[in-house]
């Protein structure tokens, strides 16, 4: 079954009728900050968290054990099985990227660890060998942000589909503008197409819709919609 959540901003968090995907995005503030502040955030709120997505923290940083072990804790506790994070500039073929890797799986083993995928070949996955490489080998699986994808292109899901267990949607308007609604048809993809590809794959995972603060007002509105289309 297909299930709709919404990501949520760890620093805007307020109730919501369907699951969030929390969102952390400086390290600084993740660290600083005590999980069981942030638990009690979700539980007055009346949510339920799907997912977590980590804060955008360097391969190489030092500071990514701690991140790494604050995020096992706190996925523990909000009881998620699902961890993203985002893959920075380096590269993979290096000892110390490598050693990196291995540090991730350890330490987050009991998850999937879903690598978001992004097209600059600059980032230490980008490639569809690079995410069956790291699936194959470190057992992480690929966050597919269809808001990534250049003009059109519905079908590249297919190929990541067997290790994708979560999907970033929202639409591309021309080359560079990302994060727009679902629906608006000035935009590159056509949403109506990309759930028919999943329905017909057997797709069983997340779909987190992830806009831009200007339509926050909308994703309600519009995961309703998604909703009928997954289930007409």
């Amino acid at each position: 079954m297909l299930e709709i959540s919404i990501r949520m901003d760890s620093n805007f968090i307020k109730p919501c009728t369907y699951p969030i995907e929390l969102a952390f995005v400086c390290v600084d503030n993740f660290l600083k900050t005590k999980n069981k502040e942030i638990i009690h955030k979700i539980e007055i709120s009346g949510l339920t968290a799907s997912s977590i997505h980590a804060p955008h923290v360097s391969i190489l940083d030092s500071k990514l054990n701690n991140v790494l072990y604050k995020l096992r804790a706190l996925s523990r506790d909000l009881k998620v099985k699902n961890i993203v994070i985002h893959p920075s500039f380096a590269n993979i073929k290096s000892k110390e990227v490598l050693g990196s890797i291995e540090q991730i799986k350890t330490i987050l083993c009991d998850f999937n660890v879903c690598i978001e995928r992004f097209t600059s070949k600059r980032r230490w996955v980008s490639t569809l060998e690079e995410f069956k490489y790291i699936n194959k080998e470190f057992g992480f699986k690929c966050c597919y942000d269809y808001s990534h994808v250049p003009q059109g292109n519905e079908e590249t899901i297919i190929d990541y589909l067997p290790f994708t267990p979560i999907i970033h949607v929202s639409n591309r308007k021309g080359e560079n503008t990302q994060h727009q609604r679902l629906f608006d048809q000035s935009c590159n993809l056509d949403y109506t197409k990309i759930v028919k590809i999943l329905k017909e794959y057997s797709f069983t995972g997340e779909l987190v819709l992830e806009y831009l603060p200007a339509y926050h007002k909308y994703l309600i509105e519009d995961a309703q919609r998604l909703e009928e289309l997954i289930y007409e």
